[in-house]
C-alpha cells in the first residue's frame, strides 16, 4: 500500500495542484498505483486554479457592450456597429454604419492587439471617435473578450 500524507508546511507541486488541507492522506490500498496516479491527475485538472475559475467569460464581458452593438451575423446596427466578424474587418468600414471622421481615416485592420489597445483607452487610440466608453482595464478581461470576439 502506497499512502501519502499532506503536512502542514510542507509543499508539493501535487499539494499546490490539489489545495488539499493538512492531514489529507491519499491512499493507494485496494487500487493499483496507476490507477492512484490517474486519480489524482484528473483531480489536478479538476481544481483548476481559482484565477481562471472567477475570470468572467468573453460573453459576459460582452454584456455591457449590447448597449449599442448586436454581435449576431448580418445584425443590424445600434448606436455602434455590429460587431460580428470585427477581428480582421478594416475600421470604420462596416456599410450602414455613420463612422466618426476619426475612425473612418484611421485606416487600420482590427487585430487582437490592436482591439486590445483600443478597448483599454478607446480616445488614446482613436482620437475623437465617438465611442462613449471610458476603456476596460483589466488586460485578461480584454483578452477573453476579444477571444470571444473573435469565435463570432
Amino acid at each position: 500500500m502506497l499512502s501519502y500524507l499532506v503536512e502542514s508546511g510542507k509543499t508539493t507541486r501535487m499539494n499546490d495542484m490539489l489545495k488539499l488541507p493538512a492531514g489529507t492522506i491519499v491512499s493507494t490500498e485496494r487500487v493499483s498505483p496507476m490507477l492512484c496516479r490517474l486519480s489524482l491527475a484528473v483531480l489536478a485538472l479538476a481544481a483548476a486554479p481559482a484565477a481562471a475559475q472567477n475570470a468572467p467569460s468573453g460573453a459576459v464581458l460582452y454584456a455591457p457592450c449590447k448597449a449599442c452593438h448586436t454581435i449576431d451575423k448580418g445584425g443590424r446596427n445600434g448606436l455602434g456597429p455590429n460587431l460580428n466578424g470585427v477581428v480582421g474587418r478594416k475600421a470604420g468600414s462596416l456599410p450602414g454604419f455613420n463612422y466618426s471622421a476619426a475612425m473612418k481615416g484611421f485606416g487600420k485592420t482590427w487585430t487582437p492587439a490592436l482591439l486590445d489597445a483600443y478597448l483599454a483607452d478607446p480616445r488614446k487610440t482613436v482620437p475623437s471617435n465617438k465611442m462613449i466608453y471610458p476603456g476596460l482595464k483589466d488586460p485578461q478581461k480584454r483578452a477573453a473578450l476579444i477571444a470571444w470576439l473573435k469565435a463570432q
